[in-house]
């Protein structure tokens, strides 16, 4: 497990629940808890979200994996340095949901909210519910479809 997933594994067994809104999990990791700054809590959300270790569902935020059976060391404690150091490159998923975001009024957390929903839905990979959500929102992704094309092709070869 890294530092990330020890991060929000141990963020939602303080808090004793599943489920926080973004506002709760930047104010307990920043406030409760002085772990970090409110901007280094929100890049704790930001990277959890990128990495699919959290997911977005109504503006309510869980993670992805079990928490709860989570092994967490005892003097352990999350640092913006940790974060910084886990915090993977924008890839493809977050290009199309970064457009999306920018072509209307919705935020690219809400974004990811919706394509993650619709990923549910079809049962489908996340680029391309990510395409179909784009899609659906008249947004012109056109210019980043080869690097999904490449993505989804390395993943099955």
């Amino acid at each position: 497990m890294n530092d990330i997933e020890l991060s929000i594994a141990l963020l939602y067994k303080k808090k004793g629940t599943s489920s926080l809104s973004e506002k709760d999990f930047v104010f307990a990791a920043s406030i409760d808890y002085r772990w970090l700054t409110p901007k280094g809590a929100q890049k704790l959300l930001d990277v959890g979200l990128e990495s699919n270790l959290l997911k977005s569902d109504d503006g309510m935020i869980s993670p992805t994996f079990d928490y709860k059976s989570s092994d967490i060391p005892a003097e352990f404690k999350p640092t913006l340095d940790m974060i910084r150091a886990k915090a993977i490159p924008k890839g493809i998923l977050f290009q199309i949901a970064d457009k999306i975001s920018k072509g209307s009024d919705r935020s690219t957390q809400d974004v990811i909210a919706i394509i993650n929903k619709k990923q549910e839905a079809l049962d489908i990979d996340i680029e391309v519910a990510a395409l179909i959500v784009a899609n659906s929102m008249n947004i012109d992704i056109s210019d980043i479809l080869p690097d999904v094309d490449k993505e989804i092709k390395a993943r099955y070869s």
